[in-house]
C-alpha cells in the first residue's frame, strides 16, 4: 500500500504472472475444486439388476405371468439398477461443480422453521394423501388410467386426437373385471374388490331398478359365479338372481324376469306354459341381462319352469344372487340401521332415560339425510319441515333483530339481521315442538359444515302411539328459549363492533399497499401457497367462525 498525490491509499498493480504466483503460494487463500468426472456406465449400472429385468419377458412368454404382472415386476425391480445412492447423486447432478457446505447449511435451515401447529399439519398430511380422494370406479370424474404407459396415448395429444374408449369397450371391461372378481370366494374378496364389483354392478340396469342403492354393496359380498358348461341347460330362475357375464341364454316362459319387487303371482299361470324356438330367440338373454328373481315366489317347487332359461352355447358364465341369502343380508342390514338410529337417539341428552320400547319405535320412522354445507334448515317464522338428530357435522343458530343499517350514502335505514347465538353439533336435536304443536320456529339454523342426521316427519309422527306422541312432547323443549331480547342485543353489538374492527383493519392495509404500489399476488410478490398455508388459512377460518 502506498498513498498518492491526494493522500489516498492505492492499491499496486500487480501482472497476471505475479497474480497466479501468489494465488498458489499464499496458504490463507482456500482453494477451488476441480470439476467432477462424470461417471461411467460401468459406476452406474448394475447388471445383475439388469439381467434380472430379462427374466419377466421369458415368464410372460411361457404364461406364468400375467402382462399386468410383468408389468409390475419390471417397474420395481427397475429402481434397483442404479448401484448405490452416491452413483445416483453423481448422476443426477445438474452442475459438475458442487460445495461440500451446501448440505450444512440447508440443514441448519430446516432446523430454523417454526414448529406447526397439530391440525394444520393434521390437514396438510390429509390433503397430500391424494389417493384418498381421488375419485373411485363408477364417479363422473373417474378416468381409467390403464393405458398410461402406452405411447400411443400420449401421441394422441401431442396430435390434438383423443382416443377415448367407447361404451362398448367400457362395458367388455367391466365385464371382464367382474368376472376376474368373482372367480374367488366371497370371503376371500378383500375391500378394494368389494367397492369396484359394487361400482360395476350400479352399472347394471336391471339390477338396479329392483334394488335399493344402498343393497346393492350386500350383493356384491354374496355374488357368486357360475358355470353352465353344456348347451341345453336349464337354469331355474325361481330361487335365485341370474346375470349373463359370458354367453347367452333363452327363457323358457314369460316373465323372465320380475318388474318389481312387489310383483305377485297373478302374472304367473299354471301350468306354466314353454316357449318355442322362435319366440324364446326374440327373448334371447344376452349379456348384460338379467333373469329370475330376489324374492321368495310362495307355491312353487324349486324345479318350476317360471323364471328358468336355458344354456345356448358352451362354458356360459352367470352371476348368481341367492334369494335366501339376499334375504339373510338385508335383515342384518336393517337391524344395523336400527341398532345406529338407536344409538343416534341414546346421544341425545332428551332421549337418554327413554325405556327401549319407545325408542325402537322412534327408531323405524327415523330416515337419513345429508344436508349440504352453507345450508339453510330451518327458517325462523316458519314451521320446522321435520325434527332432526344430529349424527355428524356443525349447525349456526340465528336469530332476527330489527336495526338500523347505515348506507353507503351515510343514510341509516331499519334493515333485519341475523345475530349468531349458538351452535348446534353432534348429539343435539331441533324441530320436535314446532312439528308436533305446529309452531313456528323462534330461530334459523344454518348448516356450519356438511350435516349428516336422522330426520322425523310429521306423519312419522302422527303414526306413533299415542302414550310415544305424548312422551316425545314432554322429553323436547323450544331451542335457546332461555336467552332473552336484551341478551340478543348485546351479541348484535358485540358481532357489529368485530365487524367493524375487522373492516378498518382490512382498509388500513389496503391504503398501505396502494401507497406503496405493492400488488399482492403480480410479478415480485406473488408467492404460490403451500399446502401448509392452505391449512393454515382454513384453521383461521375455523376459529373466526
Amino acid at each position: 500500500m502506498m498513498a498518492n498525490e491526494d493522500g489516498l491509499l492505492a492499491m499496486p498493480l500487480l501482472t497476471t504472472e505475479s497474480t497466479t504466483v501468489s494465488l498458489l503460494t499464499d496458504p490463507t487463500v482456500s482453494r477451488v475444486p476441480l470439476p467432477l468426472c462424470p461417471p461411467t456406465i460401468g459406476q452406474l449400472i448394475d447388471y445383475k439388476q439388469l439381467e434380472k429385468l430379462g427374466t419377466a419377458e421369458d415368464l410372460l412368454k411361457s404364461g406364468k405371468m400375467s402382462v399386468d404382472d410383468a408389468h409390475e415386476y419390471f417397474m420395481r425391480q427397475y429402481s434397483y439398477i442404479i448401484k448405490n445412492r452416491k452413483a445416483k447423486e453423481l448422476a443426477g447432478s445438474s452442475s459438475p461443480i458442487s460445495t461440500p457446505r451446501s448440505r450444512p447449511m440447508f440443514r441448519v435451515s430446516l432446523n430454523n422453521i417454526p414448529p406447526a401447529n397439530e391440525r394444520v399439519c393434521k390437514l396438510a398430511v390429509a390433503k397430500r394423501d391424494w389417493k384418498k380422494q381421488a375419485p373411485t370406479p363408477g364417479h363422473p370424474l373417474y378416468r381409467d388410467l390403464s393405458n398410461l404407459h402406452d405411447i400411443t396415448y400420449h401421441l394422441s395429444y401431442l396430435h390434438s386426437v383423443q382416443t377415448d374408449i367407447s361404451a362398448e369397450q367400457a362395458f367388455q371391461a367391466r365385464l371382464r373385471g367382474m368376472r376376474k372378481i368373482l372367480r374367488s370366494l366371497p370371503f376371500e374378496r378383500t375391500a378394494q374388490e368389494l367397492d369396484l364389483l359394487t361400482s360395476y354392478l350400479r352399472q347394471i340396469s336391471d339390477l338396479k331398478e329392483r334394488v335399493k342403492p344402498t343393497q346393492i354393496a350386500s350383493i356384491a359380498s354374496i355374488a357368486t359365479l357360475e358355470l353352465v358348461r353344456d348347451p341345453g341347460t336349464t337354469v331355474f330362475g325361481n330361487n335365485a338372481f341370474y346375470i349373463v357375464l359370458k354367453g347367452q341364454m333363452l327363457p323358457m316362459s314369460l316373465p323372465h324376469l320380475l318388474p318389481t319387487v312387489q310383483t305377485t303371482l297373478e302374472e304367473f299361470r299354471s301350468p306354466t306354459p314353454v316357449l318355442n324356438s322362435e319366440t324364446a330367440s326374440l327373448h334371447a338373454i344376452n349379456i348384460g341381462r338379467a333373469f329370475g328373481t330376489l324374492t321368495v315366489i310362495p307355491n312353487r317347487a324349486k324345479n318350476s319352469r317360471i323364471l328358468s332359461a336355458t344354456n345356448v352355447g358352451p362354458n356360459t358364465e352367470l352371476l348368481r344372487v341367492g334369494v335366501a341369502e339376499f334375504s339373510l343380508v338385508c335383515q342384518k342390514a336393517q337391524q344395523e340401521d336400527n341398532n345406529e338410529k338407536i344409538n343416534l337417539l341414546k346421544s341425545c341428552q332428551q332421549y337418554k332415560l327413554w325405556p327401549k320400547i319407545s325408542l325402537t319405535e322412534v327408531a323405524e320412522i327415523v330416515s337419513w339425510l345429508v344436508i349440504p354445507c352453507n345450508s339453510w334448515i330451518v327458517k325462523e317464522g316458519q314451521i320446522a319441515p321435520y325434527a332432526g338428530m344430529i349424527k355428524s357435522g356443525k349447525c349456526k343458530v340465528y336469530r332476527r333483530i330489527i336495526a338500523k343499517h347505515k348506507l353507503s350514502n351515510g343514510v341509516r335505514v331499519r334493515r333485519e339481521k341475523q345475530v349468531f347465538i349458538g351452535e348446534l353439533g353432534p348429539g343435539d336435536s331441533f324441530g320436535e315442538v314446532s312439528i308436533m304443536r305446529e309452531e313456528w320456529s323462534s330461530c334459523s339454523i344454518l348448516a356450519k359444515t356438511t350435516i349428516y342426521l336422522g330426520i322425523i316427519t310429521a306423519e312419522g309422527v302422527n303414526s306413533l302411539d299415542p302414550t310415544t306422541r305424548s312422551l316425545l312432547l314432554q322429553s323436547n323443549n323450544p331451542m335457546f328459549q332461555d336467552i332473552t331480547q336484551s341478551e340478543v342485543e348485546q351479541k348484535y353489538i358485540e358481532q357489529e363492533s368485530k365487524r367493524e374492527w375487522k373492516d378498518f383493519k382490512t382498509g388500513v392495509v389496503k391504503e398501505f399497499l396502494k401507497k406503496s404500489e405493492i400488488n399482492v399476488g403480480i410479478g415480485k410478490f406473488y408467492k404460490p401457497q403451500t399446502q401448509i398455508d392452505e391449512a393454515q388459512n382454513f384453521v383461521d377460518y375455523e376459529n373466526y367462525n
